[in-house]
């Protein structure tokens, strides 16, 4: 993924979209992205748990209470996460 636009105030209208947010005082904000490529397979939330001691200890999404969403992921963890392509 790469960043295109940095957070802007959603005026998306969707599901998730807020009614009662201003337009001064937005309640969502939103990133917007583009795909860069896709991955050869799926690399399961159950194989990087599998590295959760090792590699990707430091690993946000691995951490206890997280959950999938959008969060941080370093350069670090990255790269180990594309050699388990």
């Amino acid at each position: 993924m790469k960043v295109i636009r940095i957070s802007a105030p959603s005026t998306r209208k969707n599901d998730h979209y807020d009614p009662d947010s201003k337009k001064d005082a937005p309640s969502w904000y939103v990133v917007d992205v583009k795909s860069m490529r896709k991955f050869k397979r799926v690399i399961t939330l159950d194989e990087l748990r599998a590295h959760a001691s090792g590699a990707l200890k430091d690993f946000v999404l691995l951490r206890r209470g997280n959950r999938l969403s959008v969060m941080p992921v370093t350069k670090k963890d990255w790269d180990f996460i594309l050699t388990l392509e």
